[in-house]
């Protein structure tokens, strides 16, 4: 149960916290929702979207990484070796790929519902109740922490530093080397901002969260 406070809390800074937790909360979904992490090879790859990045009759209407996998990987063992000439290790790539999208998606959950929960608790400081919990301040750290563990394991899984470079054939696109987009660069702008928004909660908001004066 939640118990009453003894004094009047800052509201300046739990609302300076409240409207950053929520538009660093939408960022989150819309980041979510971009279709475009990276490109590689012949592929613009969103965390469960993909689309073909030329003209190829091969790769047309293609909507997923399962789907560029059918194509490229399952429909020809002729096309697969082909594929895995321009851009080596091709098949290995798009599993891992769309493992690692499955598995930010889930810690993105994960954060948002973090953010539910510390968002929640600085709504009850503004009607001066409290959480009745001594180291609920320590649930403030959870949007951070789950949102950057999720892009720590996407990029290990993906292990992006190590992806083998695209071989150029003469007579075809040439395909493109493992480069960030959007995405990956929304993601770790929001990882920032995130830790802005713990460095202030911690400063100004956190000793209300105490049920005592200890740690």
């Amino acid at each position: 149960m939640p118990i009453n406070l003894t004094g009047d809390p800052p509201k300046l800074h739990i609302y300076i916290y409240l409207a950053s937790a929520l538009i660093l909360a939408a960022f989150c979904v819309i980041d979510l929702a971009l279709h475009e992490w990276f490109e590689y090879c012949y592929w613009h790859i969103g965390l469960v979207y993909a689309e073909s990045s030329t003209d190829n009759y091969l790769f047309s209407g293609e909507s997923s990484i399962s789907h560029v996998y059918y194509d490229a990987c399952d429909k020809s063992d002729t096309l697969k070796n082909a594929m895995q000439t321009f851009c080596p290790d091709l098949c290995d790539n798009l599993t891992n790929f769309r493992i690692a999208g499955g598995l930010m998606i889930t810690f993105s959950i994960l954060t948002l519902l973090s953010f539910i929960v510390v968002i929640g608790m600085h709504c009850m400081l503004l009607f001066k109740k409290q959480p009745n919990f001594k180291f609920a301040w320590m649930l403030m750290i959870l949007p951070l922490m789950t949102y950057m563990l999720g892009f720590i394991i996407y990029r290990s899984i993906t292990d992006t530093g190590v992806i083998k470079v695209t071989k150029n054939l003469s007579g075809f696109t040439d395909p493109k080397d493992f480069e960030w987009k959007g995405g990956m660069i929304f993601a770790v702008i929001i990882i920032i901002f995130m830790g802005f928004n713990l460095i202030h909660g911690m400063i100004f908001t956190r000793k209300i969260l105490l049920v005592d004066n200890r740690i």
